[in-house]
């Protein structure tokens, strides 16, 4: 590294705690590793933009009594989140999923309408949640005053879907770019959002 250090970047990225080990466990790592970019998890919301922008993107809907409860459920991912949490990747998870629980209901409908074949229903949302210990609300009189998990103590979701990912996409490229143009700087990126 230090022969090659004006032609080199070294970027690793990781958990924060896993990183900090990592950077530690070498006196000759801490002194080459001297950029950190930290990227916060996603809350419920934005989880819940993620996953419109993959049903959007492949051109499914969703009831409405199964939009609620993802919504909620993707709140209750984010307040219960530990080490394992992949921010988008658990999102596109559940979306994966949730087609192979549509595939599953649809192939059993003799004559599927077009509806049909493009609808996200509350029972997928059954088969997808059906053992994971989390809450599924199908209305929003499902919710008890004050509950953490309830849509509507939410800020309203965004016009675009993309635009989550698209602003912080932008701030993470122009870190990025800040890093690499400054000379004779090793970057390490603590925890990448970008998964999706």
């Amino acid at each position: 590294m230090e022969d090659n250090r004006d032609d080199f970047v070294a970027i690793v990225a990781g958990y924060d705690e896993l990183m900090h080990k990592f950077i530690n466990s070498n006196p000759g790592l801490r002194s080459r590793f001297n950029k950190y970019i930290h990227f916060p998890d996603y809350n419920g919301n934005e989880l819940y933009g993620i996953f419109k922008s993959l049903l959007d993107k492949n051109e499914y809907s969703i009831a409405k009594n199964s939009d609620v409860a993802i919504k909620s459920i993707l709140n209750q991912v984010y307040d219960s989140r530990d080490n394992n949490f992949g921010n988008g990747r658990t999102v596109r998870n559940y979306f994966e999923q949730f087609v192979k629980a549509h595939a599953s209901r649809i192939v059993k409908i003799k004559n599927p309408t077009e509806t049909d074949l493009i609808l996200i229903t509350i029972d997928d949302v059954r088969e997808v949640f059906e053992d994971s210990g989390y809450e599924i609300f199908e209305s929003m009189n499902d919710y008890s005053e004050g509950d953490e998990t309830d849509p509507r103590t939410w800020d309203e979701p965004i016009e675009e879907d993309n635009e989550i990912a698209n602003a912080v996409a932008k701030e993470y490229l122009k870190d990025l770019i800040k890093a690499f143009v400054e000379p004779r700087h090793e970057v390490v990126i603590r925890r990448t959002k970008y998964e999706l």
